[in-house]
């Protein structure tokens, strides 16, 4: 067991009122704390007291809507609306507690509060045991700058689970050396040196870079020879150089690296990390990841053979495990069916570049007032509603995929598992199959009427989709998992696992409206007649093109797949599917999903624009696709999977939009307003 440091988080200035201002409210001096005495002389009262003003009006009340004959769920929308905690909860763990690392002490403090609280809220709760790591990790404070030939502060990050340095530490630029055997030649070079690499390579840059070298519009392409080109080294003869090199470069005393944090537009820095390293092998090498832009400055003074002189201090501390790791776990046991369950949750655990509140103490946040919300209206569910908070999902939903294989029993009584990590934009929807549809909607009915300009649509799905969050080991192990869809202004691009993912990056409205659907539908769910019906809702295989994309640009084209036999080739950029216009990887891949199985394709080639087909139809997940859609025709209709006309969904990011704060302290820019979209056309 590791031992467990003391918490002090430091106190937030903007928390407290300085002694003497609080005196001065309440009328006393500082000094003797009696009320002062103003030894002026009195004034003259004049002759006829001017009439008192009238009395202000009183402020309006927030609007209760009602939503449902069921008391306890119009009691939750009458206390989210005047009494809302979820913003608290969220600033409690990410100022309290901060960050929280998978294997941290804060991490550890923030379960037990969490565990804590749901129990002086009147749940049963605990911590859920499903690992444990073999190294512990703190990441205290930091900072760096340029100091010479200017100063300039420096935004940057290093790796979880990598050293840091006691600082400041402070040397030379010099640039990375190409070979061990550079090093050696002058290691007086790099002692005392920060070694700065080279910048990263933008592919989409490359990809229009590359091609064929002397062609232009017009000419024939120039008839010189080929120059012979070095043969490539493979990957395992380029690890082994590196690790020469820098096994070469600590050993001339190189304080440590600077690489480029990667981002197209230089603005943004992501952590990251390596979980599995042991104690006897920690890494060694201090590896600085700077803000690009920062970084491009950087490296072209150096380049240029400018005298640049930088420092860094790093507070990064490892401690030895087995360090173990945790769920937690609460519950409002149902009524009728204790032992059938509806789960509600989100992560616990962040990377530790910023404080995590985006990713995901919202999603923290609006379980817990969920909680705090049905058991303060007085909720009493026909089955157990469990509230998770997992760890490890940055990791690999360690958390969730050891909860599901430790509770193996309990899967096929599960209803259904709603995660909530898509960051601050209100819950707008859910992708639901055909034999779920008449339930969920009778479950979010209230949900739609709450907010006119919240929105919330329940899709048709042929599968319920797996992805990159804790819902999906629960639906490889058969159970209904949802992942919220998400919609509003903030660019959750700008702040997933990046320097941003800060308390001010959190929109409150959205949140109170976020934790009252997750209330109300943990509650509809637990007093369904049955459990949902998850019939024909297991994952189906993606459809795969057979291509790498950089946006919707093709990077390379592989030889057995459909993409290469419809006549697709690196350098063609897709226009539309089925005559749907895509913009990114991300419409690309979610366009294919919902087309036939042989959708048309529009291509840019060489300027000019083409019509292919790819044909899945071979494909062995199409052929239970065609068994599920027959079904579902049969028994709900023709139009069982279409999707109604006004269908959105908020893009992960918007890349057009900058994520550079407007000011020192504030969020990044919000994505501009979506105009109204009405429901009927308005009459003539």
């Amino acid at each position: 067991m590791p031992s467990l440091a003391v918490v002090r988080p430091p106190r937030s200035r903007a928390a407290f009122t300085s002694s003497a201002a609080l005196l001065a409210l309440l009328g006393l001096t500082p000094s003797c704390g009696k009320k002062a005495t103003d030894t002026r002389p009195p004034a003259t009262a004049p002759a006829t007291a001017p009439a008192p003003a009238p009395a202000p009006a009183p402020a309006p009340g927030p609007v209760i809507p009602t939503v449902s004959d069921d008391p306890v769920v119009q009691r939750m929308v009458e206390l989210e609306r005047t009494q809302s905690q979820v913003h608290t909860l969220l600033a409690t763990l990410t100022e309290k507690f901060g960050p929280r690392l998978t294997s941290s002490h804060n991490l550890m403090a923030a379960e037990r509060w969490a565990r804590d609280q749901f129990i002086e809220w009147g749940l049963r709760a605990t911590l859920d045991h499903w690992g444990d790591f073999p190294v512990g990790f703190d990441r205290g404070p930091q900072r760096g700058a340029m100091v010479e030939p200017e100063q300039i502060p420096y935004e940057f990050t290093t790796r979880a689970w990598t050293p840091g340095i006691v600082g400041p530490a402070r040397g030379r630029a010099v640039l990375l050396p190409a070979s061990a055997e550079e090093v050696e030649q002058d290691p007086t070079r790099f002692d005392g040196a920060w070694v700065v690499h080279p910048p990263r390579e933008d592919p989409r840059a490359a990809s229009k870079a590359e091609a064929k070298p002397g062609k232009k519009p017009g000419k024939k392409p120039d008839k010189k020879p080929a120059k012979k080109q070095p043969k490539k080294r493979s990957k395992a003869d380029e690890a082994k150089a590196e690790e020469a090199r820098d096994l070469a470069l600590r050993e001339a005393g190189a304080l440590g690296h600077i690489n480029p944090a990667w981002d197209r537009a230089g603005e943004l820095v992501h952590t990251s990390g390596r979980y599995k390293v042991q104690w006897s092998e920690l890494p060694e090498d201090v590896h600085v990841i700077l803000r690009g832009d920062q970084h491009a400055d950087l490296h072209k003074r150096v380049s240029a053979g400018e005298e640049v002189t930088v420092e860094f201090s790093v507070d990064n501390r490892f401690f030895a495990g087995p360090v173990p790791q945790h769920n937690v776990v609460a519950d409002i046991v149902g009524s009728e069916k204790p032992d059938e369950y509806v789960v509600i949750g989100g992560h616990l655990d962040s990377w530790d570049g910023a404080t995590g509140a985006v990713d995901n103490g919202t999603g923290v946040a609006t379980t817990m007032e969920a909680a705090r919300l049905l058991l303060a209206a007085g909720a009493t569910p026909k089955r157990t509603i469990r509230f998770m908070l997992w760890s490890g999902e940055e990791q690999g939903l360690l958390g969730s995929r050891g909860y599901v294989k430790n509770h193996k029993d309990e899967m096929e009584r599960i209803s259904a598992v709603l995660v909530h990590d898509g960051g601050t934009n209100y819950l707008a929807g859910l992708d639901v199959t055909p034999e779920m549809m008449a339930d969920m909607q009778q479950v979010f009915a209230p949900v739609q009427k709450l907010d006119p300009n919240m929105p919330f649509e329940l899709l048709p799905t042929e599968s319920l989709q797996t992805g990159g969050s804790d819902h999906t080991p629960f639906i490889r192990a058969g159970v209904p998992g949802f992942f919220w869809r998400q919609e509003g202004r903030s660019n959750y691009r700008c702040m997933h696992h990046t320097q941003h993912d800060t308390l001010n990056a959190a929109i409150e409205p959205y949140q109170e409206h976020s934790a009252l659907v997750v209330a109300i539908a943990a509650y509809n769910l637990a007093n369904l007649p049955g459990l949902l019906n998850r019939a024909n809702s297991g994952p189906l295989p993606r459809r795969v093109m057979g291509v790498d994309l950089d946006g919707t640009t093709l990077k390379t084209v592989y030889k057995e797949g459909v993409a290469k036999k419809a006549g697709w080739r690196a350098g063609d950029e897709v226009l539309t599917i089925d005559g749907e216009p895509v913009s990114s990887t991300r419409d690309v891949i979610r366009a294919l999903q919902r087309t036939g199985p042989t959708p048309v394709v529009a291509l840019r080639r060489k300027g000019k624009e083409l019509e292919t087909t790819l044909d899945f139809s071979q494909e062995p997940a199409e052929l239970e696709r065609s068994k599920r859609l027959q079904e579902r025709k049969e028994k709900f209709g023709e139009d069982a999977l279409k999707k109604p006309a006004r269908a959105r969904q908020a893009p992960f990011g918007d890349d057009e939009v900058s994520c550079r704060p407007p000011s020192p302290g504030a969020p990044p820019p919000y994505l501009p307003e979506q105009p109204a979209e009405s429901e009927a056309p308005a009459p003539e």
